[in-house]
């Protein structure tokens, strides 16, 4: 329990600093004492709390508590990699506040696709033509066995992990706008179904059967 002064209400406090004077024969003098703790309070800046004098402290977290719990709102002092952002968003923001597998999925956009391709880009040189160029890019030959791009659905996810990464920057003063607002996605093909005449159905049933 903190030694430091706090305010429990009037009547509460009143009742918890009577002063059991046992010698008091006159009432006047019982009110006296039984106030006395009020006047030293209004006057020196000091409470009396159940018996305990404690000076009045600010009520504030120490800077060692808020480097040890907290997150600084200057967390560099130079302007980070967009990899550097990234890294420390999904260590300080992400991870404490999602499930698991939403922060596997986020590390795997960040760690595997995003930052080898875009990694080395200081954050405030992020544009919509770099993100559009990444888009793109990922769309055509984005997997990574590389047979292929990745789907039009994935790359959205992408670019809503990177516009969240960017909000919180925006929110602690290290860039000023969000380069996501301006990606335009590619139009996907719908890839036509086709289906067996009857003659290959039974083809088919007479081979694997």
């Amino acid at each position: 329990m903190h030694n430091s002064a706090f305010f429990v209400g009037f009547p509460s406090l009143l009742f918890s600093t009577l002063i059991p004077i046992h010698f008091v024969s006159h009432p006047f003098q019982w009110v006296f004492f039984s106030l006395c703790p009020f006047v030293c309070a209004a006057c020196t800046g000091i409470f009396f709390v159940k018996g305990v004098f404690s000076m009045d402290k600010k009520r504030v977290l120490s800077p060692e508590d808020i480097l040890r719990y907290g997150r600084s709102d200057t967390p560099f002092d130079h302007m980070p990699t967009l990899e550097e952002w990234l890294l420390y968003y999904l260590k300080h923001f992400v991870k404490p506040s999602s499930k698991p597998n939403t922060y596997a999925c986020f590390r795997s956009y960040i760690c595997s696709h995003i930052c080898p391709l875009l990694g080395d880009y200081a954050l405030c040189d992020i544009c919509e033509a770099v993100l559009q160029a990444y888009v793109n890019i990922k769309y055509e030959n984005g997997r990574l066995d590389g047979k292929g791009g990745l789907s039009v659905k994935t790359l959205k996810e992408h670019i809503t992990v990177l516009r969240l990464a960017f909000k919180r920057a925006i929110q602690l003063g290290i860039i000023s706008y969000d380069p996501c607002r301006c990606v335009e996605y590619p139009k996907e093909v719908k890839k036509e179904v086709s289906v067996l005449s009857v003659q290959e159905q039974e083809k088919l049933t007479t081979a694997i059967s």
